[in-house]
């Protein structure tokens, strides 16, 4: 197993890309996510959502540039210029291994669009030049004292000690168990420790969570928070923030409430609700990230969600053990 502890400011531009593109399920955000956010124009708001759709998410987007970094090194500017020639190659090669309805919906009609209108190839180019050079790379500056001194404290911490042990402790979003990593927001995806060939850990100034992770093949990627591991016995760990998140809004208490009375599609519940399929899609990624909900396919298409009760019933349990002070 081969371990990188580094700062790749192009990987964490995705990764605050990938988080705006998520809405809700990242919140709340950190200060600096929150100010990149609130520098955007409506269009370039417009260009990121669209280059979401087309990488799955901005999913596709990072597990490329993880293979990016591995086998071609070379500096951000470098790559980002690979990335502004060609933009595509950071598009989901895997339609058929996409769960997000928002991009199922959109993906077949923004790819065509893209391969016949250059305007569209040409919006996602400027718009990423543009926050490269007029947002990250200040942000960066202002803040490479703090990014340094994450990287020399992360080096100590893994110094002579086992990585994965270290990575657990700083967050509850992932454990071990019997040598085989498991993920509490993605539980189909597991990997046994000895099949893992190279691990990226690097400190992030736009992380909303302790710990956020992705991966491509056996390579993992962590970003960790400057101030992951100094919080206080009273701070609410990634997952419970997460589960509170979930419970925090009017729609999607009513949205687990009918999802109680019967199993429905996001059109369904769009249509009980009278709101959008695609905002009812982003307030269901939160529950279905804590466990609360399940997902299937009843003919192959339709996707359905469905209450996982343990799963409800657990996230009660630790949101009463974290009040009680037993978390």
């Amino acid at each position: 197993m081969n371990v990188q502890i580094a700062y790749y400011e192009l990987v964490d531009m995705f990764l605050a890309l990938r988080q705006l593109f998520s809405g809700e399920r990242f919140r709340p955000y950190n200060s600096i996510m929150t100010l990149f956010e609130d520098k955007l124009t409506t269009l370039q708001l417009e260009s990121i959502q669209t280059y979401g759709i087309l990488t799955n998410g901005y999913l596709a987007a990072l597990q490329n540039l993880i293979s990016m970094k591995l086998n071609n090194p070379g500096s951000d500017d470098t790559h980002l210029f690979q990335i502004l020639e060609t933009p595509h190659i950071l598009f989901t090669s895997e339609y058929d291994q996409i769960n997000d309805e928002q991009v199922q919906s959109q993906y077949e009609s923004l790819i065509e669009l893209y391969q016949s209108d250059p305007r569209v190839s040409q919006l996602i180019r400027a718009t990423v030049a543009a926050l490269w050079k007029d947002v990250f790379s200040s942000v960066k500056s202002q803040h490479s004292r703090i990014i340094f001194e994450k990287i020399s404290q992360l080096q100590k911490a893994i110094k002579g000690h086992d990585v994965i042990d270290y990575l657990s402790s700083c967050s509850d979003r992932f454990f071990v168990d019997n040598d085989v990593l498991k993920f509490q927001i993605k539980p189909e995806y597991s990997i046994k420790k000895k099949d893992i060939e190279n691990i990226i850990i690097m400190p992030s100034l736009y992380s909303s969570r302790d710990l956020t992770f992705w991966y491509e093949n056996n390579n993992l990627i962590f970003f960790i928070s400057p101030g992951a591991d100094h919080k206080e016995n009273i701070d609410p760990s990634d997952m419970l923030l997460l589960i509170t998140s979930a419970f925090n809004d009017r729609s999607r208490l009513k949205i687990l409430k009918l999802l109680h009375q019967k199993n429905c599609t996001a059109g369904d519940l769009a249509e009980s609700l009278h709101l959008n399929a695609s905002t009812v899609s982003r307030h269901l990624k939160i529950f279905k990230d804590t466990g609360m909900i399940d997902i299937f396919s009843n003919d192959g298409k339709k996707i359905v969600y469905t209450v996982n009760q343990s799963g409800l019933d657990s996230a009660s349990k630790k949101l009463s053990a974290y009040l009680k002070g037993k978390e």
